[in-house]
């Protein structure tokens, strides 16, 4: 609703008084005449330039009122119901602010009474004045904070930096040489350590979300991601085992061969590896791995292969072919082992596994996994290639790392995408660990194990700007690092053009084919836990902090960048109806 008003003072009169002569003639007097109207005409057009500023300067009040409401969480309580800006300069005019409350004219009782905010503006003698009622829509109390806890925020040998308040509905405890530099709020007290700001004791408990149903958008809106699907402890040994992006640092060895990356044929994710052109029966894809073999261990090997349309080819296999140079001699001695040849079929994929001990006596020179037929050269499909320790249990925990998520791109089970980024992982109490990987989504773990953590370099970010970026319903360590996210260092593309095409940012910045980008690592978002939080090293969090339970910080330094785009546009589950306790 808008209503405006102009007021324009002084009215300009002209008059032309001419003495007329017998010598002066009638020319002069039409000059004379013409001289006034230009006059009449530019004082009139300078009226109506004012008239225009100060309409100019009104709508630019109004506009002003509305951001400061949205910039300042507090703005309720932090101005009062009246003039907030009186007669501020603007060019060649002025501006003022006035913001009422119409229902009671109390800003700070109600956060759900409209305000009035009515602009002035003048220049010169032209006055207008313009106001609007805006619905005032926010979400719950707790999201005006940076970080809020549902019980006890301990603060112990660490540094919180922050740009809003930390609050907590019981006690702040800063122990241990901690600094706290920003506002700090608490139910009951605030004690212990280095304050660099004001510390409130004895302040209203600030209401959280439902923890019945804050979660259940997500819930009933999500793509489920299994856990037994993600990576498995020491998938990393092999970089890009589902040839996801591209085929780095895959090879070819023992022969020509080529290796095409191809999306029509896979068994997860969203591409596969097909091996074809070869030269003989021993080419194929390779994988170097001297820097990851440990003398003496025992691993698993395994992978998923297919023969190419009608191509007739034999057994596939896998080895470990080991270069060493014994210590009584300076000629170098191989060791090739591996598993057993096994038929690939033409019509599905077939998972080869097998274990073996590999042992050398001097100093390792090369180690390379290698992939080949017992005979002829026929082309066949490789994907989901695992080099695992075998002392590693299948039921242990499962890795989200060197890899992109987003909702465009899911490598993980059948690779089903979610157009809003939401992706569910029940864990069914074992851990899960996140990693050196982009997401760009809205992550929500269910029961996630008690080692459960966050680590690394993470560049994360919800795909709709106002969701949360992670949701869990249990306790969760978040350990960042604040080192950035480097393609190169990880060998992947996480910005790929394409079907799979993730911009950074997102979603109006850029792709490439390339790798060799590098992300800031930090997890931009609301973060909400049910139960407990945990931080350590140095992570970085632009959003809001909420938990239902304690906040735990341990030897980090974490960096809380506030954002109020979840005050007054609150994700699913965060509204005011929402709120519990």
């Amino acid at each position: 609703m808008m209503d405006e008003r102009i007021d324009t003072h002084g009215q300009h009169r002209g008059s032309v008084y001419v003495a007329v002569l017998g010598t002066v003639t009638l020319i002069v007097i039409v000059v004379l005449a013409g001289m006034t109207v230009v006059r009449i005409q530019r004082r009139a057009a300078h009226g109506n330039n004012d008239s225009a500023a100060a309409r100019n300067h009104a709508h630019a009040a109004v506009d002003l009122g509305a951001q400061l409401i949205r910039q300042d969480p507090f703005w309720r309580t932090n101005y009062t119901n009246g003039d907030w800006i009186t007669n501020q300069a603007v060019g060649q005019g002025k501006l003022s602010v006035n913001v009422i409350d119409p229902v009671d004219g109390d800003l700070s009782n109600s956060y759900d009474d409209p305000v009035v905010i009515t602009g002035t503006g003048v220049q010169g003698e032209a006055r207008v004045i313009t106001s609007i009622q805006m619905e005032v829509t926010r979400g719950l109390p707790s999201l005006e904070v940076a970080m809020l806890s549902g019980h006890n925020l301990m603060v112990d040998s660490s540094t919180i930096n922050g740009d809003q308040r930390i609050c907590a509905n019981n006690d702040i405890d800063a122990k241990n040489g901690a600094h706290v530099y920003g506002d700090a709020e608490a139910v009951h007290h605030v004690k212990g350590g280095t304050y660099h700001g004001i510390a409130l004791a004895n302040q209203p408990e600030r209401m959280l979300p439902d923890v019945d149903t804050v979660m259940d958008y997500y819930l009933a809106n999500g793509t489920n991601i299994s856990h037994a699907s993600l990576y498995s402890p020491f998938d990393g040994l092999l970089t890009n085992p589902g040839f996801e992006v591209d085929t780095d640092p895959w090879f070819a060895t023992n022969g020509p061969a080529t290796l095409t990356r191809v999306i029509d044929m896979k068994n997860s994710g969203v591409a596969s590896l097909l091996v074809s052109d070869r030269g003989s029966k021993h080419a194929g894809p390779a994988y170097d791995i001297t820097s990851l073999i440990e003398n003496g261990s025992t691993y698993d090997i395994s992978f998923y292969t297919r023969a190419h349309g009608n191509d007739n080819i034999d057994s596939v296999k896998a080895q470990v072919e080991i270069t060493y140079l014994p210590e009584d001699s300076s000629v170098p001695e191989v060791i090739s082992k591996g598993m057993s040849p096994q038929q690939a079929e033409p019509n599905q994929w077939t998972e080869l596994t097998g274990q073996d001990t590999y042992a050398w006596t001097g100093t390792l020179q090369s180690a390379v996994l290698r992939i080949c037929t017992t005979s002829g050269t026929g082309a066949f499909y490789v994907d989901d290639v695992r080099f695992t320790p075998a002392s590693v249990s299948a039921d242990d925990e499962r890795y989200l790392r060197q890899t992109l998520l987003s909702p465009q791109h899911n490598p993980f089970g059948t690779g089903e995408t979610n157009n809003e980024g939401i992706y569910i992982i029940d864990c069914g109490g074992k851990d899960i660990i996140i990693e050196d990987c982009r997401i760009v989504g809205t992550l929500v773990l269910i029961n996630p194990g008690g080692q459960s953590v966050v680590q690394g370099s993470v560049c994360w970010e919800p795909a709709r700007n106002n969701y949360p970026a992670l949701l869990t319903s249990k306790d969760l360590t978040i350990a960042t690092s604040s080192a950035g996210l480097s393609e190169a260092d990880i060998n992947v593309n996480l910005n790929p053009p394409g079907s799979s095409g993730t911009p950074y940012p997102y979603p109006l910045g850029t792709a490439n084919g390339d790798m060799q980008d590098a992300y800031p690592s930090r997890i931009r978002g609301l973060v909400y836990s049910r139960e407990k939080l945990k931080f350590e090293n140095a992570p970085i969090i632009a959003g809001t902090v909420l938990t239902n339970g304690d906040i735990e910080l341990r030897d980090a330094v974490l960096t809380l960048n506030y954002k109020v785009v979840h005050l007054h546009d609150p994700p699913p589950g965060f509204e005011p109806e929402a709120e519990g306790r």
